[in-house]
């Protein structure tokens, strides 16, 4: 039997076993999934996990806020354990590299293991993700953070950032 409906645009699976947290981002990884997915590592490593390994080998793309949001776990991370990335595509690479957070992370390109995927959980899906309000926070700090850990990074985002304090600080 096929299945005729059309895949949410974008949704992140996660699981945990022990010391270790695995993400499969899938489809277009954005803002829309950086809050979930900040809040699923903070509370995996404050549980004890000291390896959290993504999976990105159906990731189409992303956006700016979700790779800050994987540079600030990254340097959240450190000291507490590590952060895989397997599978990265040549393009995805090539943004990790041109925003220059790719130091943060180990890239490894092997077949996926089959793990029980019984124990997935999905933390974010494209119906239920957030509005661009709701996400200003996490967007803010994702865009500081891609500021901080590469200052060529600062042209490129001074302008969202300022626009984003601004019209947080008015609230």
């Amino acid at each position: 039997m096929t299945d005729s409906h059309t895949a949410p645009e974008s949704k992140i699976l996660v699981a945990k076993q022990g010391n270790i947290a695995q993400v499969r981002v899938c489809g277009r990884a954005t803002f829309k999934l950086s809050t979930d997915l900040r809040e699923f590592c903070t509370r995996a490593m404050r549980q004890g996990v000291t390896r959290l390994i993504f999976d990105f080998s159906e990731c189409t793309a992303m956006d700016s806020t979700f790779m800050g949001t994987l540079a600030g776990v990254g340097l959240d991370s450190r000291g507490h354990g590590e952060m895989i990335f397997v599978n990265v595509g040549n393009a995805n690479r090539s943004l990790l590299d041109g925003l220059g957070v790719s130091r943060l992370f180990q890239f490894r390109t092997l077949p996926t293991a089959e793990i029980n995927w019984n124990t997935l959980c999905s933390a974010v899906d494209g119906e239920s993700a957030q509005d661009m309000a709701k996400a200003a926070p996490t967007v803010l700090a994702a865009h500081q953070t891609l500021m901080e850990v590469d200052p060529g990074n600062i042209p490129k985002f001074k302008t969202v950032v300022e626009m984003l304090s601004a019209e947080l600080s008015g609230k």
